[in-house]
């Protein structure tokens, strides 16, 4: 056989490789660009096809909300919330840096999260929910019962589900509230981490919802849009809390950009703070909150209830006769 070489071949060969490489070398960008354009028309796509069921959720966490307080067959949460508030905790100490300048209230009043009466009453530094849950730390809200840990919960799921301006980047982020005995956690291991919260969402969303639930759910988490408020880990026994915990962690595993924020007991936080959640107490009202409370509930009883037992216990008046007849 011959194999000697074809100088004219050989060079119309290296000219078409050469041209070949070199249009690919020009192409690879445009390939990089068509790919992510691709890839933002597939996240666009499933955007589009979530808004429906994300506003549905929106509104019936809202509706769960603002019911979620013992005067809820009265009252809306919004006619009758007093703003909650946390108790700032003490600020770092840096040994190289300038110390800040305390007040007298921070620099004799010991920090005391278990109990914040005496903060309340002298009126120490505390920040507001939409301040805590700006920076995106999981946050655990801490307080004796009876406080309003579920109060300030469901009031942050309002302001979540309304979009609130106050709420900043977190503006667009999606709320999944719910008591932990809602996830209905598994003795065993959880094959997929999101199945308790989309039973739980499908407990409360409409038949016209139900097949697209799973992939709105699915996408907020993956996003990270997805804010999950869990109530009730102080109601929990021990064992109970340890399923809760190894559940957050294996969730905060598969999608470490969401963001949580569950209520708990100060003495009751095992397996959280481990888990990187920062503890923040509730601050109890202080004397003018009260008495706005009281006043707020008597101007709404006088307008709703009272007008409305007064039409309904009031005797009928006699007709009157006329005397010239």
């Amino acid at each position: 056989m011959d194999f000697s070489l074809q100088p004219f071949s050989f060079l119309i060969g290296l000219v078409t490789a050469t041209v070949f490489w070199w249009l690919m070398g020009r192409m690879r960008p445009l390939l990089g660009e068509f790919k992510e354009s691709m890839q933002e028309r597939r996240e666009e796509a499933q955007a589009r096809r979530s808004t429906g069921v994300e506003e549905n959720h929106r509104r019936a966490t809202l509706r769960r909300a603002q019911g979620m307080h013992l005067a809820a067959p009265l009252f809306a949460l919004d006619e009758i919330i007093e703003v909650p508030r946390l108790l700032a905790p003490p600020a770092i100490v840096d040994p190289d840096a300038t110390p800040a300048d305390d007040d007298i209230v921070t620099s004799a009043l010991p920090y005391m999260p278990a109990w914040p009466e005496m903060a309340a009453i002298y009126q120490a530094p505390s920040f507001s929910l939409p301040q805590a849950i700006g920076s995106s730390i999981n946050l655990v809200i801490t307080g004796q019962p009876g406080i309003g840990k579920t109060t300030a919960l469901a009031y942050l799921a309002s302001l979540l589900a309304n979009r609130d301006p106050q709420l900043g980047e977190q503006s667009e982020g999606v709320p999944f509230l719910y008591h932990v005995g809602d996830l209905n956690l598994p003795d065993g291991e959880i094959k997929d981490v999101l199945n308790p919260i989309q039973s739980a969402a499908a407990e409360r969303a409409s038949m016209l919802d139900l097949t697209r639930l799973p992939n709105f759910i699915q996408h907020a988490f993956s996003s990270g849009r997805a804010l999950l408020l869990l109530d009730g880990f102080d109601e929990l026994y021990p064992d109970e809390q340890i399923k809760v915990t190894e559940y957050l962690k294996a969730l905060r595993k598969a999608y470490p950009k969401i963001q949580i924020v569950i209520t708990g007991g100060p003495e009751q936080l095992d397996g959280l703070i481990g888990l990187g959640f920062a503890p923040m107490t509730l601050m109890p009202w202080k004397t003018k909150q009260r008495d706005d409370f009281v006043q707020k509930w008597g101007k709404l009883w006088m307008q709703t209830v009272a007008v409305e037992a007064w039409s309904q216990t009031e005797e009928e008046q006699p007709e009157q006769i006329d005397s010239a007849s």
